[in-house]
């Protein structure tokens, strides 16, 4: 995910259900851990302005007390459209059970009073700091794989349905990474991609924003991506 501007502006269209625009901020820091990023309200009120859906993503730490961050993250989540995403892509993690176990603990201390979550991470991380050690996931009562993956890898570097644990699940991905600056916005965007059932099973909507005096086309292709500013 971007970490300049504004973080991770995401766009993306759905095949026959029209054309909605959504984007995600990075909401909590890694240090100090237990802190909200000082211009995540700004974005928030921002892209709703903008007609965004929005929502909040919490980058999970290897070196943090679990419990404490996952009340954090559940005490300060705001007004929001997406899910929450459950980012996880520690570099800094141990890897093997331990990493299994703590993953657990924060999950779990925040779907019990957050259900609506979602997955980021990448086949590039997870195989090699988790899937060789998944299936103690069972023994600590808590598993990634009850929800849905938001893929953070495009291709090549990750083929769908890739992250075996997850076939067949719904899966939003990544198809673009940092596209260059957009006017207004200021920031990189990471395009992604999913179908009409995943909006209508993730995203609650509101009336988007009739202010339309920029307007900027990306195609890939996947899809075709339009951000609309201000």
């Amino acid at each position: 995910m971007t970490t300049k501007g504004f973080d991770s502006w995401g766009a993306t269209t759905f095949p026959d259900a029209g054309e909605y625009k959504f984007a995600y901020f990075n909401f909590t820091l890694f240090w100090p851990p237990h802190s909200i990023h000082k211009v995540f309200p700004q974005q928030m009120k921002l892209a709703k302005e903008l007609g965004y859906l929005r929502g909040p993503y919490s980058m999970w730490r290897y070196y943090v007390n679990q419990e404490k961050h996952a009340q954090f993250v559940v005490d300060n989540l705001p007004e929001r459209e997406l899910p929450l995403a459950l980012d996880f892509e520690d570099k800094w993690a141990i890897k093997g059970i331990r990493t299994v176990e703590r993953i657990a603990k924060w999950g779990k201390a925040i779907t019990d009073k957050v259900p609506d979550v979602i997955i980021y991470t990448g086949k590039w991380w997870w195989d090699d700091f988790v899937a060789p050690y998944h299936s103690y996931f069972k023994s600590f009562g808590w598993s990634p794989y009850d929800y849905p993956l938001w893929e953070c890898d495009p291709d090549p570097d990750t083929a769908l349905p890739g992250l075996g644990k997850w076939e067949g699940k719904d899966i939003m991905r990544q198809i673009m990474l940092d596209v260059p600056n957009v006017p207004y916005f200021n920031a990189t965007i990471d395009v992604n991609h999913a179908d009409e059932a995943w909006y209508q099973s993730y995203v609650t909507p509101y009336p988007p924003s009739q202010k339309t005096e920029i307007e900027v086309i990306y195609k890939s292709d996947e899809a075709t991506i339009k951000l609309t500013g201000v």
